[in-house]
């Protein structure tokens, strides 16, 4: 099941950042996901089972009218493999074209192939290369998609 998230959804600041953790994306804390939450251009998309209290993924979006940016997107390392993260990514990226969306960036990790993988079989192009970004030491690849 997949949910866009909302204010009422600060309740799950803390497991979002436990699965960013867990997952090793971006590594936001509990007050940087309530404070996303907060944003009006902020989007995050859920993803969580009909059994399951809370949600095992997520995927976060700033939305500027026809534009937005990828800023965090992770899966359990458990729930990894079996497709929740491309469904995932397919529904958020639906539901943003759907809103007049027509141009999505995002930079991920040059060393991170399994991603770059997931958002190269979407659609999106490597447009530039950011030196040393993460850590003062890791490339980061800024990737394009347009509608």
């Amino acid at each position: 099941m997949f949910l866009l998230a909302g204010q009422k959804d600060k309740i799950y600041a803390q497991t979002l950042a436990n699965i960013a953790k867990e997952a090793g994306a971006a590594l936001w804390t509990a007050k940087q996901f309530e404070e996303e939450l907060n944003l009006t251009c902020a989007q995050i998309f859920l993803c969580q089972g009909k059994e399951e209290k809370e949600p095992f993924g997520f995927v976060c979006f700033r939305v500027y009218q026809e534009e937005a940016e990828l800023t965090n997107f992770a899966i359990l390392p458990q729930k990894q493999n079996k497709h929740f993260g491309t469904k995932l990514l397919a529904f958020a990226l639906k539901n943003l074209l759907e809103r007049g969306v027509k141009k999505i960036t995002l930079e991920v990790s040059t060393q991170n192939l399994k991603a770059k993988k997931i958002y190269q079989d979407f659609g999106f192009k490597k447009v530039a290369i950011r030196k040393k970004f993460y850590e003062g030491e890791i490339d980061a690849e800024l990737m394009l998609f347009t509608a």
